[in-house]
């Protein structure tokens, strides 16, 4: 079950980061540069969905 939440995490967190960078850019430049959003929301949200997979230590 816990894979299901980490799924359904990290689709969201693409989303969210998606739509961020896609205003972020259309506003620093005032026109849709759709070439820019996949860079900058791999580098926006890889640390997000590492801290998101990465492996814990168990808990005794």
């Amino acid at each position: 079950m816990a894979k299901f939440w980490k799924i359904l995490l990290s689709v969201f967190t693409f989303f969210v980061v998606m739509l961020a960078s896609t205003a972020a850019v259309e506003i620093h430049f005032g026109e849709p540069r759709p070439g820019f959003v996949p860079l900058m929301t791999l580098v926006i949200a890889g640390p997000i969905l590492w801290l998101i997979w990465r492996k814990r230590k168990q808990q005794q």
